[in-house]
């Protein structure tokens, strides 16, 4: 959207690939529909975007190696702060407007969208 107005915020979290290129252009969808959208690095314990320093391939060991090394850090009660983090700093935003934030996870996020949800 062109103009400066407060829009509803979505919590835009990407699979366990982390931000690339596919959830920058969903982000830029959601956006466009009128939503103010967080695309947060929910693996920052573990390293900035790329995530990866090879093309992931499902079930190649260094792939695996790596998914376990990025969800570790990722438990409940990690996810439960850090959702509450991404909420408070949406709803506190000038760009939101509403007390609710909307959530959407893929694949590993998905357990939790469903945390952030419930909160």
């Amino acid at each position: 959207m062109d103009d400066s107005r407060p829009r509803p915020g979505v919590i835009h979290l990407t699979d366990i690939a982390g931000i690339r290129a596919s959830h920058r252009e969903m982000a830029r969808r959601l956006a466009g529909q009128g939503y103010t959208v967080l695309l947060p690095n929910v693996f920052y314990r573990t390293g900035r975007a790329p995530l990866f320093d090879f093309m992931p391939s499902m079930g190649e060991e260094r792939t695996m190696k790596r998914f376990a090394e990025l969800a570790k850090p990722m438990t409940a009660l990690a996810m439960e702060r850090d959702g509450g983090a991404f909420v408070d700093f949406l709803l506190s935003h000038e760009a939101v407007t509403g007390a609710k934030v909307g959530v959407v996870g893929y694949c590993f996020t998905g357990a939790m969208a469903l945390r952030i949800a419930a909160r």
